[in-house]
Parts: C-alpha cells; structure tokens; sequence
C-alpha cells in the first residue's frame, strides 16, 4: 500500500502538474494507493480556506473526483493502534533532537500503523520514523 502525503494530491490538482509526479503516478497500480485520514483534513481545510470562484470550484471537483475514484475503504483512518504509534514516532524524534509536528508525525503514524510506504516530496520530514519513502518528483527510494 502507498500513502500519498498531501504535497503529492495537491501537486496532481495543478493545472500543470510536474511530468515526474504524472508519470510515477500512472505506474502505481490505483488499487494500491491510500490517503491517511488527516491527509484528507488538510487537502479539505486548504480547500475551505479559498475564496469563491473559477479556482476553488476546479479543485473541489477534482478532489471529489480523486476521493470518488479512491473511495472511502481507502481513507486509512487513526486508531488505537495508529495513537501507540503516533506516541512513538514523537518520542523517537524528541529523543534524537528532531522533533516532529503533529501533522506529520500523525501521517507517519499512520503509515506504520497500516504498513504503508508514503509518497511525499518531503522526505527529509520523514526520516528515521520507520516510514519506506518514495519522493515521486524524484523516484528516490528511502528506508
């Protein structure tokens, strides 16, 4: 499974998406790829904050579109397992003096939780959380 990270969706709503992110986004096999739950939030919430007009309606029906196509069974949610992880992820990253934002330790969280290799052009954000990384504007592989 493949999380894609929120820099990753927002790229492939562009009008002119980067070509490296449209071509490694036609290899991945649809039925492989998922959305952590606060990945959703934060596509939702910097959808909310655009003014009406020609630009927000644009990106609300592709993202309708995207999550349409995904549905919901691919929405990985936070659970119990994933808050344990979430816990871990922070305190690792506290302890070696590379604290973490919520937001993304909550992604990570939720990466290790399912399993999931996450797709994000911060890579750097990610290390060392026991995250497998792929950045899809480079094909660069970590972890």
């Amino acid at each position: 499974m493949i999380a894609v990270d929120t820099n990753v969706v927002s790229e492939l709503m562009k009008v002119q998406p980067d070509p490296e992110v449209i071509t490694w986004a036609g290899e991945v096999d649809p039925a492989d790829l998922a959305v952590p739950a606060i990945v959703a939030a934060e596509l939702l919430r910097g959808l909310d904050r655009l003014p009406d007009g020609a630009r927000r309606d644009r990106l609300e029906r592709a993202l309708d579109a995207f999550f349409g196509r995904l549905g919901d069974d691919r929405v990985l949610p936070l659970d119990a397992r994933g808050a344990a992880e979430y816990a871990h992820v922070k305190t690792a990253r506290d302890r070696v003096g590379m604290p973490m934002g919520p937001m993304d330790a909550l992604v990570a969280a939720t990466c290790r939780s399912y399993g999931a290799v996450l797709a994000t052009r911060n890579t750097k954000d990610f290390v060392g959380v026991g995250v497998e990384l792929v950045d899809p504007w480079s094909g660069e592989v970590q972890g």
